[in-house]
C-alpha cells in the first residue's frame, strides 16, 4: 500500500465536495482523510497502487499542485511495473 497527499486550492466548501471525495475513496477501498483549509482541501489516501491511480482519474480537475502530484504517482507506477518484468 501507498499513501498520497493532494492538495487542491479553491472554494470547495458547500458544493458536497468532501462527500464525493469520501464516497470515492470509499468505493475504491482507500483509507484516509478529506480536511477543509483555508485555502481549499487537503486529501490523503492510502491504498493499491491501481485505486490510487482511479482515484487521481475520477478527482475533478484541479490544481497545478494535483496535477504535479499525479505525475509523481505515475512515475512510481511505471518503476514499479518494470520491477515486475
Amino acid at each position: 500500500n501507498r499513501r498520497i497527499q493532494i492538495r487542491i486550492r479553491g472554494i470547495v466548501q458547500g458544493v458536497g465536495f468532501r462527500p464525493y471525495i469520501y464516497n470515492l475513496a470509499h468505493r475504491l477501498h482507500l483509507a484516509g482523510f478529506v480536511r477543509n483549509t483555508s485555502t481549499g482541501v487537503i486529501i490523503e489516501v492510502e491504498g493499491s497502487d491501481e485505486a490510487l491511480q482511479s482515484f487521481l482519474d475520477t478527482l475533478p480537475p484541479g490544481s497545478a499542485e494535483r496535477q504535479s502530484r499525479r505525475r509523481l504517482l505515475e512515475q512510481h507506477l511505471q518503476a514499479r511495473r518494470m520491477e515486475r518484468r
